[in-house]
């Protein structure tokens, strides 16, 4: 995990600034490394990725409780991607919310042969105790407390996603299709 991150004043930006800011950096693919906090900054760097991502996202979350997943701006960049026709893995820590927004709009979408939907089938505290997103082999966002949705992220680190690719698979290992 990074440990070296400049945290971005999220306290002082509204959406759109905030908005404006991360999608920037997403677009220059900038390798800088930055900190976001809470679920709509959570939402904004997702939809980010998705929108940059032109091979595969891989998530591994908890169940979609909508904090972040049911975001507006989320889940319009998950609709984008899905369109776009790319690949998409998501393992769910715990039983996916059968709630969710996403989890119905990525069911839903036209591209169900490039969808992977698992969930863990037994708990893995052990293994990893963070969630997160990898895309490209470049981008990611790491969940440094599920609680509250502060993370870690960035637009180009492939070597911080070289680590969470073996993670992803090591999950994918443990996990069965829901």
């Amino acid at each position: 995990m990074p440990t070296e991150a400049t945290t971005i004043p999220t306290s002082l930006m509204d959406f759109e600034v905030y908005k404006a800011a991360i999608e920037n950096l997403a677009t220059s693919k900038s390798s800088y490394v930055f900190e976001n906090g809470g679920a709509v900054h959570g939402a904004i760097v997702m939809g980010n990725i998705f929108k940059s991502a032109s091979d595969n996202v891989k998530i591994f979350c908890g169940d979609f409780n909508g904090d972040v997943s049911d975001n507006p701006y989320y889940l319009n960049s998950l609709k984008c991607y899905l369109n776009k026709k790319r690949p998409l893995t998501v393992i769910f820590e715990n039983e996916p919310n059968s709630n969710s927004k996403a989890l119905k709009l990525i069911k839903e979408s036209e591209c169900l042969d490039l969808v992977t939907i698992n969930r863990l089938n037994s708990k893995i505290d052990d293994l990893i105790d963070v969630h997160f997103t990898i895309a490209d082999g470049r981008m990611f966002r790491i969940e440094t407390s599920k609680n509250n949705y502060k993370a870690v992220c960035s637009f180009n680190s492939p070597e911080i996603v070289s680590t969470f690719e073996k993670r992803f698979q090591e999950l994918s290992n443990l996990s069965v299709p829901v």
